[in-house]
């Protein structure tokens, strides 16, 4: 009994020495308390584009004859920014495009079979005559019966393909149009016709290829200049799977770029997708997009910009 009350007595004087600091030892103090505003926060890099952005094509070879845009300047839907003289070889074949010589050989081979109709049509009737009063044979008949009615189908077929030909001459006359950007007589097609290219959007010339110059003999282009739009623009970013899933469309953001140092641009998430074409193996990186007001034009397609994105609650 004596030793245990001696070990209880033992250990409580172990706890309070314990308790009582050792000189020249600081007491523990409290735990730090952590930034929760820089826990809300995701930052992300992204790059900034147009929020609309349409390449012009130079759909045919020509000569370049005026250049009427000037980089960072605003245009309207329509507006002519490039006149060009097409070349001989790019107008004969777009006179042959506008006339595809199937029309004129179906016409001519519709126009035979309703010749050849007509004449069967009357010796039919001939034989019918003659087969009535017994002077020609059911067998005869039955022959130019099946003979017409096989022509009448032929012209049937015939007259659907010429009404399908020229149906789609009309369209692609429609389309050549478009891609002069001005009417055409087919009849009047040379080396002296003149295309335009137009604005198909209003916004602002942002590019221009370094070959679009007054007197240059140019082949078709898939993109000889650009016009976007500029505001809004939009700042594309990709975003690891554990954020993304703590963001929400809505959600504002903060964007600095250092080109602009001291320029703060407030932006929205826009874009979020629920998917991602990431390997099984690897972690998902998704998409994003977000808006942001450009008035002033400051922001240019193509630069980098850091985004504080507010995560959602």
């Amino acid at each position: 009994m004596k030793r245990a009350l001696a070990a209880a007595l033992a250990c409580l004087w172990a706890l309070v020495l314990a308790a009582v600091p050792v000189e020249g030892q600081q007491a523990p103090g409290p735990r730090p308390v952590s930034d929760k505003s820089a826990a809300d926060k995701i930052t992300l890099a992204g790059k900034v584009y147009c929020s609309l952005k349409h390449p012009v094509c130079l759909p045919f070879a020509g000569v370049i004859t005026e250049v009427k845009g000037e980089i960072g300047q605003p245009v309207k839907a329509g507006e002519v920014l490039v006149r060009y003289r097409l070349t001989p070889e790019a107008a004969l074949a777009i006179r042959r495009r506008l006339a595809p010589p199937q029309i004129k050989e179906l016409a001519a081979k519709l126009a035979e079979v309703e010749g050849n109709l007509v004449q069967l049509e009357a010796r039919l009737q001939s034989s019918r005559k003659l087969a009535q009063q017994q002077l020609a044979s059911e067998q005869a008949l039955s022959q130019a019966e099946e003979q017409y009615r096989y022509l009448k189908e032929q012209r049937r077929v015939l007259a659907e393909s010429l009404n399908r030909e020229r149906r789609l001459a009309g369209e692609e006359a429609k389309v050549i149009r478009e891609q002069l950007g001005t009417f055409i007589d087919p009849d009047r097609l040379s080396g002296e016709t003149f295309g335009l290219l137009r604005s198909p959007v209003q916004g602002h010339l942002i590019w221009t290829s370094p070959e679009l110059k007054e007197g240059a003999l140019l082949a078709p282009m898939p993109a000889a200049l650009a016009v976007g739009v500029l505001d809004p623009v939009v700042i594309r970013a990709k975003v690891h799977e554990i954020e993304a899933m703590q963001l929400g469309v809505g959600v504002r953001a903060e964007a600095t770029l250092e080109s602009l140092p001291g320029r703060k641009f407030a932006a929205r998430l826009t874009r979020l997708p629920w998917a991602t074409a990431a390997l099984p193996d690897q972690p998902a990186y998704f998409d994003v997009e977000f808006e942001a007001a450009n008035p002033d034009l400051l922001l240019r397609e193509g630069l980098t910009a850091q985004l504080v994105v507010e995560k959602s609650r």
